[in-house]
């Protein structure tokens, strides 16, 4: 699924939230959890994304908790392998832009450079991500259209882990905490 699709998606289902004011607050938590998984991929710059993905590898290998490569290449001068981001991948990007999306730079980038593991690795953690937005999104938005005062569908899973019913998420939770989290 194309980021458009998705950030389409999120639209039509945050009017759906924000036009019905009889529903509870989980919905609009839900929403927000969403929210902060679209974040990194859409609002911000998605480069900046895929430079932490590469980051937390390399560090990771620097500090031998990494058995993989970053880069399977012959080539002792690899910039993945000497903790340099190509400059194809640290451009400034946007889904939004007359540019190749984060999808279509990481994808032409293994085009030229196969072996680097650790684009294909972001590659597939993008791929996921979109896929848990895109479920999450389709679970919410079933569960707007079961709604009922009688009967709420929204399953617990797409609540944060300390939201508590009567008092909301837990506040002592930053939301610069919460997207970090998110960011992983």
């Amino acid at each position: 699924m194309h980021l458009t699709q998705l950030k389409n998606d999120y639209n039509r289902v945050e009017q759906a939230v924000a036009g019905d004011a009889g529903l509870p607050e989980r919905y609009v938590v839900a929403l927000h959890e969403i929210q902060g998984l679209m974040q990194p991929l859409v609002a911000e710059d998605a480069s900046e994304w895929v430079s932490r993905k590469y980051r937390k590898a390399y560090t990771a290998k620097e500090k031998d908790e990494r058995a993989d490569s970053l880069c399977r290449c012959p080539s002792r001068r690899c910039r993945l392998k000497n903790g340099k981001l190509p400059y194809q991948l640290r451009r400034r990007t946007s889904q939004f832009t007359d540019r190749q999306s984060p999808e279509e730079q990481l994808r032409a980038y293994l085009k030229r450079h196969p072996e680097a593991v650790v684009i294909d690795e972001a590659l597939d953690s993008l791929r996921e991500r979109k896929g848990e937005i895109a479920r999450r999104l389709s679970v919410l938005e079933h569960s707007l259209d079961g709604y009922s005062e009688d009967d709420d569908p929204l399953p617990s899973w797409m609540l944060p882990e300390d939201y508590d019913e009567t008092h909301g998420p837990d506040a002592s939770q930053s939301a610069d905490d919460a997207e970090a989290q998110e960011a992983d």
